[in-house]
């Protein structure tokens, strides 16, 4: 008896740590979760905090947005080579480009598709027109802004033949690249799928612009 007494004690004691390492276990997944939904709550939060307070940054075009990249985009220019961008593509749903905010055109590119340009508040952009390479195309683009000068924000900056160029197998997406993003800060793009052009493309936190 006193070993079926003690051969009971020890299954009800593997028993009970059974089910107390479960219930742990359980609290310990309960508690990862609650964790995890703090932390997308604090986001949400400061996504929100951001767009009522950050810098504002308006689409260049009116068009779809394709998709947003982190990635390192190589540029045939010195001065944009090796630059950390974020960068928002736009499949515009016509030829005309316009300044996304107040601010300066730094520079004009040969062919006339592709701007630099400095908003008031000190962001640098690099406007891409087509990514188009072809010098034979430059008679598609038509600039309407000089370099050093200062604009307003919704200014025409450039026209394109988008039809001319799509038939001669040129993708007509424009991109709006930030050009030397800064480690600190945040930025959060539009959650919109169709954009106007002047409407808010991206919100950057303030300490990016220190």
């Amino acid at each position: 008896m006193q070993m079926y007494a003690v051969v009971a004690t020890g299954v009800l004691g593997l028993l009970i740590g059974f089910w107390l390492g479960r219930s742990i276990r359980w609290n310990m997944e309960e508690t990862e979760e609650e964790a995890v939904n703090r932390q997308e709550e604090r986001k949400i939060t400061g996504n929100r905090q951001l767009v009522m307070e950050g810098t504002a940054i308006g689409s260049p075009v009116n068009g779809e947005i394709r998709k947003i990249s982190q990635d390192t985009l190589q540029d045939t220019t010195e001065e944009a080579a090796d630059d950390n961008t974020k960068c928002i593509t736009i499949l515009p749903s016509d030829g005309r480009v316009y300044a996304p905010t107040a601010g300066k055109v730094l520079k004009l590119y040969p062919m006339g598709n592709r701007i630099r340009f400095r908003t008031d508040s000190g962001v640098e952009l690099l406007l891409n027109i087509c990514k188009d390479k072809e010098e034979l195309h430059s008679t598609y683009y038509r600039c309407n802004v000089l370099p050093n000068e200062i604009v307003r924000k919704g200014k025409l900056l450039v026209e394109f033949d988008q039809e001319g160029l799509a038939r001669e197998g040129v993708d007509t997406a424009v991109t709006v690249e930030m050009c030397q993003t800064p480690d600190r800060g945040r930025i959060v793009r539009t959650w919109k799928d169709y954009i106007r052009a002047g409407e808010e493309l991206l919100w950057v936190d303030s300490v990016c612009l220190r």
